[in-house]
């Protein structure tokens, strides 16, 4: 078994593994060579894929297919606009597969000492471990600034606006911004979820504080992922796990409102003076601002109203050709041919794709829940560990409305170690002792279950 600081350091290069600037572009990305680099090994030594990995596969390759059809019929198909929603689908496979044997070999040990459940937990420790990692170099670059300007010269150029660069760190994504943020905010989300099933509260608290620095520090999606973070809480409380349980739930639950209800009380009444304290020309006091817009905006005219949300609601569009409708236009999916300007994942997802394509897209995550809801994988697994990997997945629907998420840099690894690593694991803990994980069928009274 991996010593754990290399087990961190395995997931730090398959989540965060940065696009260096080389000749390579953006096919130079650490992530997805680093997914490569563990199927190629995992090939070599005869390993084999499992046969429910087929319609993913099936599916990212029909992704990839109708963007080359639509390319060839728009004569695009030689347009660097379309080469890489092409490649977007393959590279997802790609580290669909890489995850798929980093997590059933590189989590092994774990399963066999710890039981299915608890290697799920250890593999979200470490993917945590690694966004908190994260969240502490973004507060070192804006503390600062000659490493952020390091960074930026070292990192792809996503050409960010000079303005930008000041209040919106770029971590190891090569710009912040909404996606940056959300990945963020999915680390506070796993954060969350394992201070409940470990209930070690305070190192997640510090972990989690972190984590909001710094998604104030790159975006503000990440708060969209602490309301979800408060969906899955609530949830969890109303799907109470065993009987012993149902008497801890009401003490936990009057513990989380008074947390909640502390942290809202620290917001509304420090944000404003902490802004007032600021010169206004100062990057911090533009970060804060940008973050708590909405909020500012009511206590200085009484009315909520947040730009942001107005631009997304007027970036509506619906491609005008009936071929483009169905497959999409590939160059059209970064809004390079000037058709269309929006932001939204399923607006652009739309123009690049087609009806079809964004359908499969849709698919391919439906199928990732799919996954996860066999009552085998709910037995082993555990409630409150399915709980939050269906939060994971409508998280990523939710957020592909705020830009494309589907398949996204950071993001998408994330949300296959969360979602598919319940079923991959569960599959490990049947075959490594069927009964060990099998908590919720011990009846009151009974035998001692240590999963």
């Amino acid at each position: 078994m991996l010593r754990y600081p290399l087990f961190v350091l395995a997931w730090f290069l398959l989540i965060l593994g940065p696009i260096v600037r080389s000749p390579l572009g953006s096919l130079g990305d650490v992530s997805v060579l680093s997914a490569a680099g563990y199927l190629l090994w995992s090939t070599i030594r005869g390993r084999r894929l499992d046969r429910s990995l087929l319609p993913y596969i099936a599916l990212a390759v029909a992704i990839a297919f109708i963007a080359g059809v639509n390319s060839a019929f728009t004569l695009h198909a030689m347009n660097s606009g379309a080469v890489l929603p092409m490649l977007r689908p393959i590279k997802a496979v790609v580290e669909l597969l890489g995850l798929y044997f980093a997590i059933r070999y590189l989590s092994r040990e774990h399963v066999r000492e710890l039981g299915a459940r608890r290697a799920y937990e250890v593999l979200l420790l470490a993917a945590y471990l690694v966004l908190v990692v994260h969240a502490i170099i973004i507060l070192l670059q804006f503390a600062y600034p000659t490493f952020r300007d390091f960074t930026y010269a070292v990192l792809l150029d996503f050409n960010v606006l000079e303005y930008n660069k000041t209040f919106r760190m770029p971590g190891l994504a090569g710009a912040g911004g909404a996606q940056l943020s959300a990945v963020q905010g999915l680390g506070f989300m796993i954060g969350v979820h394992l201070a409940v099933v470990t209930r070690r509260y305070l190192p997640f608290l510090v972990g989690n504080i972190l984590l909001i620095a710094s998604f104030v520090l790159t975006g503000r999606t990440g708060f969209v992922l602490v309301g979800l973070a408060i969906a899955y809480l609530a949830t969890i409380s109303i799907w109470r796990e065993g009987r012993n349980a149902a008497h801890e739930w009401p003490r936990r639950r009057a513990l989380g409102v008074v947390f909640a209800l502390t942290c809202a009380f620290l917001v509304i009444r420090y944000v404003p003076r902490m802004y007032a304290s600021f010169s206004e020309s100062s990057t911090l006091s533009i970060a804060v601002e940008r973050s708590f817009r909405t909020y500012l905006n009511y206590k200085e005219s009484g009315q909520v109203t947040d730009e942001t949300i107005g631009e997304l609601n007027n970036m509506y569009a619906i491609p005008s050709t009936a071929g483009q409708l169905l497959v999409g236009d590939a160059v059209e999916y970064d809004n390079t041919g000037g058709v269309y300007s929006s932001d939204l994942g399923y607006v652009r997802q739309l123009f690049g794709y087609g009806i079809v394509g964004l359908a499969l897209h849709i698919a391919f995550y439906c199928l990732m829940g799919w996954a996860i809801s066999r009552p085998r994988v709910l037995a082993v697994m555990g409630t409150r560990n399915v709980a939050f990997g269906a939060w994971s997945l409508i998280a990523i629907f939710v957020l592909n409305y705020k830009e494309s998420f589907f398949f996204s840099r950071m993001s998408y690894p994330i949300s296959v170690i969360a979602i598919m690593g319940l079923s991959w694991l569960s599959q490990d803990g049947e075959r490594v002792n069927p009964t060990s994980d099998m908590c919720a069928s011990v009846p009151a009274g009974g035998p001692t279950c240590h999963a």
